[in-house]
């Protein structure tokens, strides 16, 4: 099963006159012939299951914390019912994310979102916005090198700023989720969040409400 992808530009010389395929269902048209098209594997379908798996139980994560919730309570559940959901999941979803982090290493993917790339993602974000303001196309720096099989740039930029935009989201999820599960141990976390955002302190909520 091949995930497919855009249309991207091609690296060396033209050589066949005919429509080419490879194994996979990314279809790339070069730029200099239009009736030239390869067929890539973008993703390998490991990678494509962990991506779905994370979404699903991020969902979840979202509906069972809104059940045990004491501003946006979800009346869907009992508040029992919810926490014990919201524990499982966190769980399983700290498990997967562990094991797709690990994958992504080991299968090289990591390279395509290095932490250098950072500072020419946030060049390319804002001449991409400056460019779609001003009704200019932009250029897309990604490009397949045929005759090694391989991608020369396999992400746009500001892909890169979405990853650690993630990875940072990730981060939070974790370690309030366990400040819940144990204050006695992460109890400063949840001390950090109310003085960052002390609008949601419990004792202020109360003498609101009051």
């Amino acid at each position: 099963m091949w995930a497919p992808g855009p249309a991207l530009p091609l690296l060396g010389r033209r050589r066949e006159s005919v429509p080419m395929r490879l194994p996979g269902a990314s279809t790339i048209r070069s730029p200099m012939m239009k009736n030239e098209t390869i067929t890539v594997k973008r993703h390998s379908l490991l990678y494509r299951i962990l991506h779905w798996a994370i979404v699903l139980e991020i969902l979840l994560l979202l509906l069972s914390g809104l059940g045990v919730s004491e501003y946006i309570p979800l009346t869907l559940i009992s508040r029992g019912v919810a926490r014990s959901l919201h524990i499982l999941i966190g769980l399983t979803w700290t498990g997967t994310i562990t094991f797709f982090v690990y994958y992504f290493i080991m299968s090289g993917e990591y390279k395509w979102f290095g932490a250098s790339k950072i500072g020419p993602a946030i060049d390319f974000f804002v001449h991409e916005f400056r460019s779609f303001i001003l009704g200019k196309k932009v250029k897309t720096p990604v490009g397949y090198n045929r005759s090694e099989k391989k991608y020369s740039e396999k992400v746009v930029p500001t892909e890169v700023l979405a990853w650690w935009g993630w990875f940072s989201l990730w981060a939070i999820m974790v370690l309030t989720g366990l400040s819940l599960l144990f204050p006695d141990y992460f109890g400063f976390i949840n001390r950090l969040c109310y003085a960052i955002l002390p609008a949601f302190s419990k004792e202020k909520l109360h003498n609101t409400v009051c």
